[in-house]
């Protein structure tokens, strides 16, 4: 198995991902959501990143950046300065060095 990279164009993408290791946004707005299975990304540059049903594990490039996260399991800060609000229907994630976390409306553990 190899390792796949995919950079996004500027035009701004929703899409399904699954089975890649790195996953790069576009200067447009990306809408991602993470395919059934699960899987570990480093990720850069996206605007909203949905885990799927799997255990899904994310580390934010170094460059940092603004996130809408749901459905994480793992969400790991780059050297960047990373902001992530996480979705509205509640959340239990495990996040190390994010420098600002906000909560959704649901309770999140």
């Amino acid at each position: 198995m190899g390792t796949d990279v995919i950079t996004i164009g500027d035009t701004g993408t929703t899409m399904v991902v699954s089975g890649i290791e790195t996953l790069a946004g576009g200067a447009s707005t990306d809408v991602i959501t993470i395919g059934t299975t699960g899987g570990t990304l480093l990720v850069s540059g996206l605007e909203t990143l949905t885990g799927g049903v799997g255990t899904d594990v994310i580390t934010i490039g170094s460059a940092g950046g603004t996130l809408l996260a749901n459905g994480l399991e793992t969400i790991i800060g780059g050297t960047g300065s990373e902001l992530v609000f996480l979705g509205s229907g509640g959340s239990t994630v495990s996040v190390s060095g994010i420098d600002i976390l906000i909560g959704g409306v649901g309770t999140d553990v």
